[in-house]
Order: structure tokens, then C-alpha cells, then sequence
């Protein structure tokens, strides 16, 4: 697995918000709460042996995980809906570790990127 060092690609996230610093905020806000439950979601899909449901919510994590710049997250999102179409929960586990701190990272990143613009 090969993942960037840099957990942001601001420039992807500033093809989306533009200049406009409160639709960025609002974005950022969102991606945060959004992203967080779809990472407790995913977990408990994993957890119910529910590979449909987990690669549905790993799907979602992923798609708004590269709109938002965030390729690491979208990597890892990946692999695990693909485990999921192999009818496995087994990657959500084994990469639930990665996922989170990932995730964290980009939570960061994402605010850093708040604080720059204001």
C-alpha cells in the first residue's frame, strides 16, 4: 500500500470551495461529521459480517474522500470496498488502524487549512 505523505491535496479543495471561506468551512465541517460516521459504520457493518453495507459505506468515504482532497483516505476506503466485493469484512479490521489514523490526519490537515484561509 502506497500512501502520500501529505494527507491534503489543497488545491482539490479549492476546486471545489473556490474562495468562498464560509462554503469551505461549511465543507470542511461536514467531510469532519461525515467522515467519522461513515468510519463507525463501515466498522459495525464489519463487525455484523455485512460486506454489502460495508462496501457501500466505504464507497461513500471514498467518493467524498477525493472530492475533498484526501487521497490517503480514499486509498485505504478502496481497499476495503474492494474486500467487500469479495464478500469479506476481513480488510475493515485489518485495516481499521490505518483508516482511523488517517482519517485523523486529514481532520487536522482539513482544519490547518481552515485556519490558513481565514
Amino acid at each position: 500500500m502506497l500512501l502520500s505523505n501529505t494527507p491534503l491535496d489543497a488545491e482539490r479543495v479549492y476546486e471545489v470551495a473556490g474562495d468562498d471561506t464560509s462554503f469551505l468551512e461549511e465543507l470542511v465541517d461536514l467531510y469532519v461529521s461525515d467522515s467519522q460516521a461513515a468510519l463507525d459504520e463501515l466498522m459495525a457493518f464489519a463487525g455484523q459480517q455485512d460486506p454489502v453495507g460495508m462496501r457501500k459505506t466505504a464507497h461513500r468515504l471514498k467518493g467524498s474522500s477525493v472530492n475533498m482532497g484526501l487521497v490517503n483516505v480514499a486509498v485505504l476506503a478502496k481497499m476495503v470496498e474492494d474486500a467487500g466485493k469479495d464478500d469479506t469484512c476481513d480488510a475493515a479490521f485489518q485495516l481499521e488502524g490505518a483508516l482511523g489514523s488517517e482519517l485523523k490526519r486529514a481532520h487536522m490537515a482539513l482544519k490547518g487549512l481552515l485556519r490558513e484561509a481565514a
